[in-house]
């Protein structure tokens, strides 16, 4: 079971940094000068403020990129506090196929109807 979780961790931590990169290439090749901006912005900025920064800054174009940023990080999160894996309504665990199915799962089957 560790090495599973371990290795949906990496998998996170990869997905994470090909969304930055994808957001920072997207920003910076930007016709916009605020998004040209915001894209100096990020690299001046530590990656974990990346998603308060961005969360009011970006285009439409670019929300989903966002959206999937915090979804991975929030899941990220959750292994460092030790709640990875757990339900964040009923606090019952989530099945090791539904997150390998979807690692950045944040409830059970029945908290998500």
């Amino acid at each position: 079971m560790a090495y599973a979780l371990n290795s949906l961790k990496a998998h996170l931590i990869v997905q994470l940094n090909r969304i930055q990169e994808e957001l920072l290439e997207c920003l910076s090749n930007s016709t916009i000068s605020a998004e040209k901006n915001l894209a100096e912005t990020l690299k001046s900025h530590p990656q974990t403020s990346w998603v308060e920064l961005l969360e009011h800054n970006v285009s439409p174009d670019h929300t989903t990129l966002v959206k999937e940023l915090t979804k991975v990080e929030a899941a990220l999160c959750q292994f460092d506090i030790g709640q990875y894996g757990y339900c964040a309504d009923c606090e019952e665990p989530i099945s090791l196929d539904e997150l390998k199915k979807d690692p950045t799962k944040q409830r059970c089957g029945l908290c998500e109807r």
